[in-house]
């Protein structure tokens, strides 16, 4: 299936976004502009994980990505 149909099947409560090349996170987080993507929970919620191209390498910031991850899926575990 197409991507966009693989994202309406998943309906993702989070979208994960890596802030890296020519288009901006803003502009990839434009997707509730896309009416066949409207109904997804993550959409619908704007709940969107940004993460920079050097949070995705393996390196000391692991521990800190790990971290953001896991405060984004489960932010009641950070209250």
């Amino acid at each position: 299936p197409s991507a966009g149909k693989a994202v309406v099947e998943a309906d993702p409560d989070i979208i994960v976004i890596n802030d890296y090349g020519e288009t901006t996170a803003d502009e990839k987080i434009q997707l509730e502009d896309n009416e066949a993507l409207s109904d997804v929970t993550a959409i619908k919620n704007e709940n969107f994980l940004v993460i920079t191209l050097p949070e995705v390498f393996a390196s000391t910031r692991v521990a800190d990505t790990i971290e953001k991850f896991a405060e984004a899926f489960h932010p009641e575990c950070f209250e």
